[in-house]
């Protein structure tokens, strides 16, 4: 059985390696100080092979030249690590990677709506989001709550329309 490996910035850090030994908060931290340790070089004339994977389950970053854990994303001729997909996703948005950072702390790291804490499932991770008219961005939310605001098409009379249903629908 394969023991996770766990970060090593700091005593008590419990987080799973994303990359050069660090979780991926301790990663993007070290990276906005440039202060990152040593790439791994794979082979001994620092030639890497796109999609090449390690032992460890990294692959070759196309992005950021890098050994990293990464989204597979279909008909694209490499793979992006997630720092480099969270940054370019969140860049489409406005949000820098700082900006993301603080909002997150500044939430206790819970979805502004239902307050849940993300759990490593699928569809846990928290989002940016924004309004869909004036691209103004508002908070971090769960994948679920943001899901409720884009099917509702940000319609605050739907919103209430459907807690009118729920209580008129909700036994107790």
């Amino acid at each position: 059985m394969h023991e996770t490996e766990m970060c090593a910035d700091e005593v008590g850090c419990s987080n799973p390696v994303h990359c050069r030994g660090l979780c991926t908060s301790h990663y993007r931290k070290q990276a906005r100080k440039n202060t990152l340790p040593p790439k791994f070089t794979r082979y001994p004339h620092g030639q890497h092979v796109l999609g090449d994977t390690r032992a460890d389950g990294c692959r070759f970053c196309g992005a950021c030249r890098d050994y990293v854990r990464v989204w597979r994303i279909p008909h694209q001729p490499y793979d992006r690590c997630t720092t480099v997909q969270l940054e370019r996703a969140l860049n489409l948005l406005g949000w820098s990677l700082l900006d993301w950072d603080n909002a997150v702390v500044s939430q206790g790291g819970a979805c502004a709506i239902c307050h849940a804490k993300p759990t490593n499932g699928p569809g846990s991770e928290l989002v940016a989001d924004h309004n869909h008219l004036t691209g103004q961005r508002r908070e971090v939310l769960c994948h679920a709550c943001n899901m409720i605001l884009g099917f509702a098409r940000d319609d605050r009379n739907v919103l209430h329309r459907a807690i009118d249903y729920l209580d008129n629908h909700t036994t107790v």
